[in-house]
């Protein structure tokens, strides 16, 4: 393989890593799988058996655990977003209020068997987005409603060798 060819490739293997990235940032990832995780930002969910909201992100938390433990809540986004513009033709595209607020739940449970096995459940929600615009919003088709909801049942199970 020459040595512009290599370049090529590594060159567009780059560019096309770096494109990508963009997709995540289209607003759709939810954050919200704990209401006492969202408490403390976060910060140490990979360590902190204090929650069976953990589990989910780290199924080996179950073997933390000494007894089931229930874990529920339900996070409310109330989203502003407001667009302003124009379209070639000079009419306005502006737009207020277009995000609708959400409900956006979580449930988790984590029952340990013995000293060394655990099993754990939870329902969340990784991804979520919607719009509405009014009826005589300038973008005509281009706008409406779009409504993107996921639901994640994650089952997981734990061995620790003591």
């Amino acid at each position: 393989m020459s040595q512009k060819t290599l370049f090529t490739k590594s060159a567009l293997a780059v560019a096309v890593a770096i494109i990508s990235t963009q997709a995540w940032s289209a607003g759709f990832q939810l954050n919200e799988f704990s209401s006492s995780g969202l408490g403390r930002a976060y910060s140490g969910e990979g360590a902190i058996a204090d929650d069976a909201g953990n589990v989910s992100r780290n199924p080996a938390l179950i073997t933390m655990f000494d007894r089931p433990t229930f874990s529920a809540g339900a996070v409310y986004i109330d989203p502003d977003v407001n667009i302003s513009g124009t379209s070639p033709s000079r009419r306005t595209l502006d737009a207020d209020n277009i995000a609708p607020t959400a409900w956006v739940p979580n449930v988790h449970f984590v029952a340990p068997i013995n000293d060394q096995f655990g099993w754990g459940a939870s329902i969340t929600s990784n991804y979520g987005l919607a719009t509405e615009f009014n009826d005589t919003y300038a973008g005509g088709s281009v706008g409406g409603t779009t409504d993107l909801e996921t639901m994640n049942l994650n089952l997981s199970g734990a061995y620790y060798r003591r």
